[in-house]
């Protein structure tokens, strides 16, 4: 048993270090998926699967090869002491006092060898926040596949497409800005908006660099797609940037990265890579008027109405003179309670510009209570989105923040009782949604079910769906 234990870490410790460095398919990864199952995962770090994330893995790679280098020195030194010096018991060993040489030798080589990570890392780091530089010439645009030398790739690009990362307890929010491109003889960017929004599920063409401006709406988490790009923190009040590129077509798992609550853990997200021609038809889904094809969809959509309080869908109008983004109550409150904060702020600071010495609870008093900005209050009809869109559900390939497979009946279930599938979803917070089995009707959330997986627009193209 022992003698096949050490074949295996002996193996490991030699196929490991060639599988992160291996670009194609060979014998060190065919063997290194057998042997040791690496790789097969979809948030595999040591499969990268663009530029960016091969530099990250190089980076990573050669932290293991001087972690595995001290290991063996130590490890090996370590023996040579034991069998070298070994002495039957009762002989004192030699007193020592010090040896400056070695003292300094052994304070040198960690301080170079902490140099030699630092600096790549540190590279690596603000290149993952840097943008690439806009050209307007377009025999300069980055193409993929590359039909040149790989390695002489130019880091020019031609446009650029920005999208906003939001992050909830427990779900993504993604939405898109626009382009910013360069043309000859014009100095600034010229920019061409992307009205999209979506949750859970980005799709991104291929070939075009990606600038994600990343920021929390409640508590601390992480944005972290490993096949792309590195992690980076997405913090509340504070905008971080990472941009990436999306080489392949097909499917990419990303994963919340900081622990964020008791459902952190279900909280995933897919990046969909696509062709520009299937982004586009993607991006204008939801133009039209909203169709249904049965009865059963019919009844849902009258019975969605309960749902815009928090949720948004293109082209739904359950109210009158309302535009196609429905916009839900709950977020324009919360919009509406930071301008009236603002307007209380003002009016301290212009009282306390009267009177300096007044302190912030002598400010106000009866007097001025009547003049003060009257506090808004929640009501339908009045919208901004705190929960998923739901334009382009039906074709997400999975439901709940990237942790089931989209079928009806996990859309059920969910709808039915939230907390079940993911805890704490249940809460005295007005964004988190409650259980409907017992508030609706069985069939009432079938017809729901049907009308959210059947629903098409009249001036839309359905979106070609890849196969994976």
């Amino acid at each position: 048993m022992k003698t096949k234990i050490w074949v295996l870490l002996g193996g490991f410790w030699w196929i490991y270090p060639h599988l992160l460095f291996a670009r194609e398919t060979s014998k060190e990864l065919h063997w290194a998926v057998r042997l040791f199952g690496l790789g097969t995962s979809p948030q595999s770090t040591i499969l990268p699967a663009n530029a960016l994330s091969r530099e990250v893995n190089d980076l990573y790679a050669l932290l293991l090869y001087i972690s595995v280098g001290i290991f063996s020195f130590v490890f090996l030194l370590f023996l040579y002491i034991i069998i070298r010096f070994n002495h039957k018991r009762g002989k004192e060993a030699q007193e020592i006092h010090g040896s400056t040489l070695l003292e300094t030798t052994w304070t040198i080589i960690p301080f170079l060898i902490l140099i030699v990570i630092a600096v790549p890392t540190v590279r690596l780091i603000f290149k993952i926040g840097t943008m690439p530089n806009l050209a307007a010439q377009e025999e300069l645009v980055y193409r993929f596949p590359n039909e040149v030398d790989p390695t002489k790739r130019i880091q020019s690009y031609s446009r650029y497409l920005e999208v906003n990362v939001i992050g909830h307890q427990w779900w993504w929010e993604f939405e898109y800005v626009g382009y910013y491109s360069r043309q000859e003889g014009i100095d600034e960017p010229i920019f061409t908006p992307v009205k999209k929004v979506t949750a859970n599920e980005a799709w991104l063409p291929l070939g075009v660099p990606i600038k994600l401006n990343l920021i929390s709406e409640d508590v601390i988490h992480s944005f972290w797609v490993p096949r792309l790009a590195g992690k980076l923190d997405v913090l509340p009040g504070k905008e971080n940037q990472m941009q990436f590129i999306v080489e392949e077509e097909g499917l990419y798992t990303g994963q919340c990265a900081e622990y964020c609550g008791a459902s952190h853990a279900l909280m995933r997200f897919q990046v969909r890579g696509v062709t520009a021609e299937r982004f586009q038809q993607w991006v204008e889904w939801g133009l039209g008027d909203l169709e249904v094809e049965s009865e059963a969809a019919e009844r849902g959509m009258a019975a969605f109405g309960a749902c815009v309080a928090c949720h948004t869908l293109e082209g739904y109008r359950p109210y009158e003179n309302r535009s196609s983004r429905i916009e839900t109550a709950m977020g324009d409150y919360r919009e509406e309670l930071e301008e009236y904060k603002l307007e209380i702020k003002a009016f301290e600071q212009r009282k306390r510009a009267e009177n300096p010495d007044l302190h912030p609870r002598d400010l106000l008093t009866d007097d001025d209570r009547p003049f003060l900005p009257e506090k808004p209050h929640p009501h339908r009809g009045e919208f901004r989105t705190i929960a998923p869109d739901l334009t382009d559900m039906r074709f997400r390939h999975y439901l709940l923040s990237g942790i089931e497979k989209n079928t009806k009946e996990v859309l059920k279930a969910w709808i039915e009782n939230p907390p079940a599938i993911k805890p704490e979803t249940e809460n005295t917070v007005v964004t988190r949604m409650p259980p409907f089995k017992g508030m609706l009707e069985e069939q009432t959330i079938d017809d729901i079910v049907e009308f959210l997986r059947t629903l098409k627009y009249s001036d839309s193209v359905e979106p070609k769906l890849l196969s994976n």
